[in-house]
């Protein structure tokens, strides 16, 4: 693979951009064995930290193949240096990549291949994923329900892209949080187990998070929120209205399908694409919106 080529030096304690990894092999009850990676960002590299639950200036990676988890968790790390450039770069730029309209990492991508197709395929998902939760959220697009019970819903969204879905999963835990877990693809297993991986990690996460933190990022106080009985009741709410709902809106506009280049560019391509219509949520301070 052409990760391991093009990330053959990028660790280096002293300079980085990556400075360490760690590797481990988990368990799950869908997927069954699986190794989970982070990669640590330089801390020159890092904005302030933006988060209190999950880990800021790192990247993480799962797959079935070692080292695939650890390519994909250096991607995100770079993905991440990327973003944090362009949060202290000039507003043209800012604006050329749509940080003045969404300035959250929605719809960025990394992928250490040449070819431009692969990296922007990536970022379209991303993009998606995000505008489909969220226009869910506000009746605007049908679902399709595949399990539902008092501990475990999982159903896909139906978006207007053809045959890309979002596949979502919540369960609760055994220590009686609830947890989630999203992903977009065109691919039906693909995108089943990015989320049940996703929703694996929100678990590891939460169980690390004391129950009297009061955070102060709007990320983390809704993932509260929603691993709450609470939370979850307002979850089953918006499930059942929306099981109503049978019509697909027409597709959104491109807002941004650029590329993000800079010095990460001797080691992987990374793209930005972003949707009108889904770039409001971040701007609320609304605890009670299911993107996080």
């Amino acid at each position: 693979m052409l990760g391991i080529i093009r990330y053959r030096n990028i660790v280096d304690p002293s300079t980085g951009p990556i400075i360490r990894l760690t590797s481990w092999k988990n368990d799950h009850n869908i997927l069954g064995e699986y190794y989970d990676s982070v990669a640590y960002l330089h801390p020159t590299l890092c904005i302030p930290k933006s988060t209190e639950i999950y880990a800021n200036g790192a990247g993480g990676g799962a797959s079935k193949f070692k080292i695939v988890a650890i390519q994909k968790a250096i991607s995100e790390a770079l993905e991440r240096w990327a973003f944090f450039q362009l949060s202290v770069d000039s507003q043209a730029e800012q604006r050329r990549l749509g940080l003045d309209v969404d300035p959250t990492s929605t719809g960025f991508a990394c992928n250490p291949s040449l070819f431009e197709f692969k990296v922007r395929k990536k970022a379209k998902e991303e993009a998606i994923e995000r505008w489909a939760v969220f226009n869910w959220w506000r009746n605007k697009l049908p679902i399709e329900i595949f399990l539902m019970s008092d501990d475990c819903v999982e159903f896909e969204i139906i978006t207007p892209f053809l045959d890309i879905k979002v596949f979502v999963s919540a369960r609760r835990s055994l220590n009686g949080t609830y947890t989630y877990g999203f992903s977009a693809s065109d691919r039906a297993s693909y995108r089943r187990e990015q989320a049940w991986i996703e929703q694996a990690r929100n678990i590891e996460a939460l169980s690390r998070t004391s129950s009297n933190l009061n955070p102060l990022f709007i990320g983390d106080k809704r993932l509260l929120y929603f691993s709450k009985e609470i939370g979850f009741k307002d979850f089953l709410e918006k499930l059942k209205s929306s099981s109503t709902i049978h019509q697909i809106p027409e597709k959104p506009k491109i807002l941004v399908d650029s590329e993000v280049k800079g010095p990460w560019s001797n080691y992987c391509r990374v793209w930005r694409t972003l949707f009108e219509g889904g770039e409001t949520w971040q701007h609320s301070t609304d605890e009670k919106i299911f993107l996080f």
